[in-house]
């Protein structure tokens, strides 16, 4: 499953695409459950921002991604993951 929200306005905002992408059975080379969150602005080498949580998702969660101030915040049933 993956979530992503793009901005086509690379000039006003931070990042430009923003990622949940959860892998229940691993994934990248790594063992799963997990679920990455990624912001990037372009496709220029080293432009990314991973973070990678180990843990599962069965059933249903409310996933949220926050962009306000230059400050983005992703997180699951209320719980921060991370923020950039």
């Amino acid at each position: 499953m993956a979530l992503t929200l793009c901005s086509p306005d690379h000039g006003s905002w931070k990042y430009s695409e923003l990622d949940y992408e959860y892998m229940p059975n691993g994934g990248w080379s790594r063992f799963g459950p997990r679920l990455d969150t990624t912001s990037w602005r372009s496709s220029v080498q080293g432009d990314r921002v991973r973070s990678s949580h180990p843990m599962g998702l069965d059933g249903w969660h409310t996933m949220a991604i926050t962009a306000v101030g230059g400050v983005t915040t992703y997180s699951v049933d209320g719980q921060e993951l991370s923020q950039r």
